[in-house]
């Protein structure tokens, strides 16, 4: 019996060990395994935490150079990309270019040049169509204001007070083709002020008023009008501008206009001032003493003739005169006689 219990132990011994194994087989297992999930979490934690350090790196704006556009430093201001990162800003529309200016100083000829294709058509950009380039010269010549219109036309013409214009003097230089150059077709031409307000005004004509369009012949100047409707509020324009276009790039020249032509007026007439006369008496001779004898006679106040001797017939004679005017009667032809004597009529 006792052995029975005693092999009993041993077995129950055996199956305990045998558990333990098991169970710290299972436990090592467990282990490990949430060691590993632990590991595998703490790990990417940290990876993600490393990577958010990593990326956080202060910006700072670089001072743009002095010739760099501002838009352009502006546009930088994202975080710098590797030098595979593409690009994903919209560009900018481009503008269409302005035409450069030329000032024209006033009187001075400008050459200005068109293109002209075969079809008749003004050549506006760089296309293939075959076309042929002709060369002006330019001058202006007056400004004409209001005022001359007024004065010059309005006994002609019913004027309304704010016609105006600008000559200037065109040539077409050694032209050897055979189309009609009609001016006003090649060229944009108006006018401005100098703080820029355009003006349009009227076509080209070949007359200051109710002239023609123009066509211009080879070597030949031609003068031409440009009028427009003058604005008190505007005032004077400053510039004759023509735009041109040539290989698809506008040129605008602005032409001075100098000062504008206004009527001069009549200089008030200055009265004649009175001449001054030497005083002749009693025995006095000469061109003077003519003179005065001369008057005498033709007044009526002394007869015979005038023979440049101041004798007695000539004293009566002045006093005779001086009784007339209301004067003393001193026979002397002062200066005061002689302008009241040659006065009279």
């Amino acid at each position: 019996m006792d052995r029975n219990r005693h092999q009993n132990s041993r077995v129950r011994e055996r199956r305990l060990r045998a558990q333990y194994r098991r169970n710290l087989k299972i436990g090592i297992a467990a282990g490990l395994i949430v060691g590993l999930v632990a590991g595998y979490f703490a790990g990417a934690w940290l990876t993600i935490r490393k990577q958010q350090q990593t990326a956080y790196v202060p910006r700072v704006t670089a001072s743009p150079a002095p010739t760099e556009d501002v838009s352009l430093t502006l546009a930088t201001d994202a975080p710098t990309a590797g030098p595979t990162a593409q690009s994903t800003a919209t560009p900018l529309p481009t503008a269409t270019p302005e035409p450069a200016e030329i000032i024209v100083p006033y009187g001075q000829t400008q050459s200005i040049t068109a293109q002209l294709n075969n079809d008749g058509s003004v050549r506006r950009s760089n296309d293939t169509q075959t076309y042929e380039t002709l060369r002006f010269t330019l001058r202006v010549l007056r400004y004409l204001t209001p005022e001359y219109y007024q004065e010059t036309y309005s006994s002609r013409y019913r004027m309304q007070g704010n016609e105006a214009g600008v000559e200037f003097e065109l040539t077409l230089n050694d032209y050897m083709g055979s189309q009609t150059i009609v001016p006003q077709e090649l060229f944009t031409i108006g006018l401005e002020t100098a703080s820029g307000i355009a003006e349009q005004g009227y076509q080209l004509t070949n007359a200051e008023i109710q002239g023609e369009k123009v066509i211009v012949t080879t070597n030949i100047p031609t003068l031409v009008y440009k009028r427009f409707v003058f604005s008190d509020s505007v005032g004077d324009m400053k510039y004759l501008s023509v735009t041109t276009v040539v290989d698809g790039e506008p040129q605008k020249y602005l032409f001075e206009l100098g000062e504008p032509v206004r009527p001069t007026p009549e200089p008030t007439a200055e009265p004649t001032p009175a001449p001054t006369y030497a005083p002749l008496e009693l025995a006095a001779r000469g061109d003077d003493v003519k003179a005065l004898q001369q008057k005498l006679i033709d007044l009526g106040y002394l007869t015979g003739s005038a023979d440049g001797a101041f004798g007695a017939m000539t004293q009566q004679a002045v006093k005779d005169a001086q009784a007339a005017f209301g004067m003393e009667q001193t026979g002397v032809a002062d200066n005061e006689f002689q302008q009241r004597l040659f006065a009279e009529n």
